[in-house]
């Protein structure tokens, strides 16, 4: 079994900003878009571990809307939910981006 240090073949980096989200889910027959935030805790080349109060699940395909370096734009960026943990009255979630 690999240990998590070998697991992780990405440096993280701080991240510490908000980070919008969407995704769709369906609710009473039908499809919806799901309009959320959460707080970016770090990010890597290969994805981000994101602090939200929404029950992200694992599997779920979430579009992020990741703050630019121009502050006023935002990086659309496809991510897949990897795992999940509750922390308090929020999850903890990896994400991995998307190519």
């Amino acid at each position: 079994m690999e240990t998590a240090l070998k697991k992780r073949e990405c440096k993280r980096n701080a991240f510490n900003q908000t980070v919008n989200f969407e995704l769709s889910c369906m609710e009473k027959d039908r499809l919806r878009n799901v309009h959320k935030s959460g707080e970016a805790v770090n990010i890597s080349s290969g994805g981000i571990r994101l602090s939200t109060a929404y029950a992200l699940k694992q599997g779920e395909i979430l579009k992020l809307h990741l703050p630019a370096i121009a502050r006023s734009a935002t990086l659309p960026v496809f991510s897949e939910v990897v795992w999940v943990k509750q922390a308090g009255s929020n999850v903890t979630a990896g994400l991995r981006f998307l190519a």
